[in-house]
């Protein structure tokens, strides 16, 4: 899915859903042209369109710090409400500057740390910036929810919710930037529904194995031992994958993808998914919950030594 970010006007609904976007509107200030309204977000939700929310006042406000931070979210949290966003789904706190010193990236935890309370916490905060913004802030635990800009990231991509391209799109004579959404689940409004396998092939074994295609399909491999990492390939077409599951290993079992709460993850055929099972010490096999719904895909699990 591709979904849209904009300040400059208001694509109507209906060109968004016919064309399949979703978007992200900034939130905060009612009387700015940028953020979002009531109506304007009522329309999207009757029209289908799924909404995430991004808060973003000044450039530099973010180097206010731990205060600034709860100042803004407070301001998102409560605009957000007011218009009818649920409380249950994140927003985002915009990095929109090329952070390069230690001291910068200091501010910039402090900033997310001072945004989580009035969020409803690190579960409900996410994070706007470049590629090393986006992975400071997954390793100090201070946002769940990643939305990389290519700007700034030198070339590099990392694991996030969201990647926005450069460029615009004009949509209802609306200049757009466009994002990629790598997940099913990138903190929009209606949330999707969780994926429940009903069908089940268990297959062991220890080398690659193709997926079987299907609907809500699982399967179990048995890694060959410590020192491999799980490497899942796609051919042609996206699968989507709903859990991956560490049997036997010493940390909580149901995991997804990286161990943290990601959800729902789509993997294209330029992105493999690679997990480092020495992070899963004593695993004794690997079970992945998936969709791969064309029978003319080609999808490949299987274990690679590290080196």
């Amino acid at each position: 899915m591709q979904v849209l970010d904009y300040s400059a006007g208001y694509p109507p609904p209906a060109i968004l859903f016919i064309r399949g976007y979703a978007v992200i509107r900034y939130i905060g200030f009612p009387d700015r042209l940028k953020c979002i309204t009531g109506t304007e977000y009522a329309a999207m939700v009757a029209a289908g369109v799924p909404v995430a929310l991004v808060y973003e006042n000044t450039l530099t406000e973010w180097r206010g710090g731990h205060s600034a931070g709860q100042a803004g979210a407070t301001r998102a949290r409560a605009h957000a409400t007011a218009i009818g966003f649920p409380r249950d789904r994140p927003i985002y706190m915009a990095i929109d500057q090329d952070v390069v010193t230690d001291a910068e990236y200091t501010t910039m935890v402090d900033y997310l740390r001072g945004a989580a309370g009035p969020l409803g916490g690190t579960a409900l905060t996410g994070v706007y910036g470049e590629a090393d913004v986006i992975d400071r802030a997954r390793n100090d635990g201070v946002a769940t929810w990643w939305w990389q800009t290519k700007a700034w990231s030198r070339g590099r991509l990392t694991v996030a919710h969201l990647t926005q391209n450069i460029g615009e799109l004009l949509v209802g004579g609306v200049a757009c930037d466009v994002n990629d959404a790598n997940a099913l689940d990138w903190g929009q409004h209606p949330a999707p529904a969780p994926i429940t396998p009903t069908h089940r092939t268990t297959l062991a074994k220890e080398n690659d194995m193709q997926l079987p295609p299907g609907v809500e399909m699982s399967v179990c491999l048995v890694p060959p031992g410590p020192g491999h990492q799980l490497v899942i390939n796609v051919g042609w077409e996206p699968i989507t994958i709903s859990k991956i599951a560490f049997v036997g290993a010493t940390l909580p079992t149901d995991v997804h993808w990286t161990g943290a709460n990601f959800g729902p993850i789509q993997i294209d055929p330029d992105r493999p998914l690679i997990l480092d099972l020495d992070s899963y010490p004593g695993t004794v096999s690997v079970e992945i919950d998936y969709t791969a719904e064309s029978t003319n895909n080609l999808a490949v699990a299987g274990f690679m030594a590290k080196g």
